[in-house]
């Protein structure tokens, strides 16, 4: 999936294998920030805003009739075909989108959350921008030490290798 905005509207386009559009949703205004594909295949999004998710079902994005803080998700992670973990501007949370029930983690939410990724040992790996990196392991919260320099104090994404490395 790829967003383009043209003529002053934003598009949803699906592309092909040879990057040709399939399909166009427009979103009716909304600029969307953030992808996630649920292992049942239903296609989440965020918007640019940071204050709403939603989900594309044929042509239409259906937004949940919760809202977050402006600004607030920066990026999610599905973690099953019902619960979302929400990211961002002072927010760590795990979303069921069925009942809307949300389940915060506190202790990281003082922070501005970047990226987020889960590796193959369900490890949940943090990226913070300016406090560095966590890790979120049977419910136990692990600062990761900063190199000599701090230039781990920014951690804009992950990457797990075939071997099961964290880059």
């Amino acid at each position: 999936y790829w967003v383009n905005k043209a003529n002053d509207k934003h598009y949803i386009a699906e592309l092909d294998e040879q990057l040709q559009p399939v399909r166009l949703v427009a979103t009716d205004g909304q600029a969307i920030s953030c992808f996630g594909e649920t292992p049942d295949g239903r296609m989440w999004l965020s918007s640019y805003n940071g204050d709403r998710l939603g989900y594309l079902e044929q042509d239409m994005i259906y937004w949940l009739p919760l809202r977050f803080p402006y600004n607030s998700i920066i990026t999610f992670l599905p973690l099953s075909n019902e619960e979302l973990l929400l990211a961002g501007n002072k927010l760590l949370c795990r979303l069921d989108t069925r009942t809307g029930r949300q389940t915060h983690y506190e202790a990281l939410e003082r922070f501005t959350i970047e990226t987020l990724h889960q590796d193959q040992n369900k490890v949940l790996w943090i990226g913070t921008s300016g406090n560095g990196l966590f890790a979120l392991k049977q419910n136990r919260v692990y600062k990761l030490p900063l190199d000599s320099k701090g230039s781990l104090s920014n951690v804009h994404t992950f990457m797990e290798d075939k071997s099961g490395f964290i880059w």
